[in-house]
């Protein structure tokens, strides 16, 4: 038995697949690393960009004009720094730290480097990053070929009659222009502790955009932010997935009905009684009982109704994928 509360806010959703199955979507939690345990205060360490490229391309009827520059990385550096910390005070509720900002004020953190092996206080989380941007902008003119047709007609008495149809080609100058910027980031996740470190996690995130017109650099920075902060948050803490699970119909077509309306504190009061009353434990009953207690955000138990229900019928493809899902 769990404890009934009410759905209002859980986000339930229903999506009616076909005639044959139904489809109920929840929020549920998953657990975070247990290595992230404990985790408090967030500092956004380095941010080295190791590539940084800006190519502008002139094409002049096939006469090439290549110019190359550097993006600010000062700039850059500010850019990626800020954005970082901004998404990971907004989605978390950690304290979050920019150190190259504290650096000038305290003195103490002058000699930080975490990877060196150095000690390191006040601090549980650090995160490096190593930033690759490239961008090319491509304009100029090229030459087509076009087909030019003329029709012409007059009237003759009381119909129309065509005195031309002719067509010629021509070759015309077309402008054209194409930009993309490409931005890669190599995250270093590093756990601190009685004043020691180690890298925990690590990870790539690559953003490309070849739109028109072309994206602003401090958009796509907040958008790579974005990215990042989704992985370490995945890690750091308790984060929440839209699950989908599909409804057993082999339970009775009231509890089917309840189900499929996200009525789950009715669904689960018939589906405990309906087990605990009848002499036989129906799969499909356990099943959706499961379902009710995962969307209740309680895994553990609803992982227990899935494998009982595996028990009693271990052909059933949802049993088996719900499971899977879940260990």
């Amino acid at each position: 038995m769990i404890k009934r509360i009410t759905l209002v806010g859980m986000g339930i959703l229903l999506m009616l697949l076909s005639s044959c199955s139904t489809m109920i979507q929840f929020n549920s939690q998953k657990s975070a690393d247990p290595r992230f345990s404990g985790i408090r205060t967030v500092g956004v360490n380095t941010v080295l960009l190791i590539n940084n490229e800006n190519l502008k391309l002139n094409d002049n009827l096939g006469s090439w004009n290549v110019t190359s520059s550097i993006v600010d990385s000062k700039k850059l550096n500010v850019l990626v720094r800020k954005a970082l910390v901004s998404n990971l005070k907004k989605f978390s509720d950690y304290e979050v730290i920019d150190l190259h900002d504290l650096r000038k004020f305290q003195s103490a953190f002058q000699q930080l480097r975490p990877l060196s092996g150095e000690r390191i206080g006040e601090l549980d989380l650090i995160v490096d990053i190593r930033v690759s941007f490239v961008s090319q902008q491509q304009s100029g003119k090229s030459q087509e070929v076009m087909t030019f047709r003329r029709k012409r007609s007059v009237v003759k008495g009381r119909e129309w009659v065509q005195v031309e149809n002719s067509s010629r080609e021509r070759v015309v100058t077309v402008p054209y222009s194409n930009s993309r910027v490409d931005i890669a980031s190599y995250v270093e996740v590093i756990k601190t502790k009685n004043g020691d470190s180690r890298v925990l996690k690590s990870f790539n995130a690559s953003l490309t955009n070849n739109l028109k017109p072309m994206t602003s650099i401090e958009t796509m920075i907040n958008e790579m932010a974005i990215m990042i902060t989704g992985r370490i948050l995945k890690n750091v803490s308790k984060y929440s997935v839209i699950t989908t699970r599909e409804i057993d119909k082999g339970s009775n077509d009231e509890i089917v009905e309840l189900l499929e309306q996200a009525k789950l504190n009715e669904a689960v009061t018939m589906l405990e009684k309906s087990l605990t009353d009848s002499g036989e434990r129906e799969a499909a009953d356990v099943y959706n009982l499961g379902i009710c207690y995962e969307a209740f955000g309680d895994p553990a138990l609803a992982i227990q109704m899935y494998q009982e229900a595996h028990k009693l019928d271990d052909n059933n493809e949802l049993y088996m994928k719900a499971i899977g899902e879940l260990e």
